[in-house]
């Protein structure tokens, strides 16, 4: 009854869950059906979290040249205010 482990790991996740249903309770089949579930399921998360790492890290990217624009708004704005405050006090 055992089966190959290739044959297994290339079966579709509907075909794979079909075949571990089919197996008694506490079988073999059940069992190695859920574990080869298991590892799916758990690829799918790492491939999940590295996807979500990758679009956190350029969200900082965006988020830094936010903010390093913001900030020379700030600056442009200082010496703005500054001049306009030197023309004001020079001309009176």
């Amino acid at each position: 009854m055992a089966e190959d482990p290739k044959k297994i790991l290339a079966m579709t996740d509907r075909d794979l869950q079909l075949w571990a249903l089919s197996g008694e309770s506490n079988s073999y089949v059940l069992e190695l059906g859920r574990t080869a579930m298991d590892m799916r399921c758990s690829l799918r998360m790492v491939e999940a979290s590295n996807q979500m790492t990758a679009a956190t890290e350029s969200l900082a990217e965006k988020t830094e040249r936010l903010a390093s624009a913001t900030w020379g708004i700030v600056i442009i704005t200082l010496i703005t205010q500054i001049a306009l405050i030197a023309l004001t006090v020079i001309h009176k």
